[in-house]
């Protein structure tokens, strides 16, 4: 595919993830995905199936209901796709990190650049990898940057607001 293609496909995934539409986002990804957020973001894993990150997903949401992407740019080559975008959402529900505490809902909102660079194959993302400053992030949601690494702690249950 050419990158005309494949950006329209990241366009697509962009539209998909603000309107929350999750059957989008699974026609869009591979079964097999490789997904990784922040090394130092609310979930520092690597996700191998779009199962996965939708779970992931479906817990950061709930935390920020009101997550919005807002394209600034975005470029490519053969099979790679890089979108800039500015994300911004109102800290609503509490987080519960794996190894560390759970952090109440502080009414704060972050507004922060995310650079996502996603590898389009067959039609489909099979790889998304994001990488944004996660220090300003948790200070504009005024919280001391947890001293554990931040993964979300899957047993305990999140209520929407």
């Amino acid at each position: 595919m050419s990158v005309a293609d494949n950006s329209q496909i990241v366009d697509r995934w962009l539209a998909a993830v603000n309107a929350g539409d999750w059957d989008e986002l699974n026609r869009l990804y591979a079964d097999d995905v490789l997904a990784w957020a922040c090394s130092q973001g609310p979930d520092n894993r690597w996700f191998r199936q779009r199962g996965q990150i939708q779970e992931n997903s479906d817990r950061f949401y709930a935390a920020w209901p009101d997550l919005h992407l807002e394209k600034e740019d975005s470029f490519g080559a053969g099979d790679w796709v890089c979108l800039r975008v500015i994300t911004s959402a109102t800290h609503k529900s509490t987080v519960h990190l794996a190894n560390g505490p759970s952090i109440p809902p502080s009414g704060n909102s972050f507004r922060i650049c995310i650079c996502i660079v996603f590898k389009i194959e067959g039609g489909r993302i099979t790889q998304a990898l994001e990488h944004y400053d996660t220090a300003t992030w948790w200070r504009q949601l005024g919280v001391d940057p947890p001293s554990v690494p931040i993964v979300m702690d899957r047993t305990k249950e999140v209520h929407a607001p």
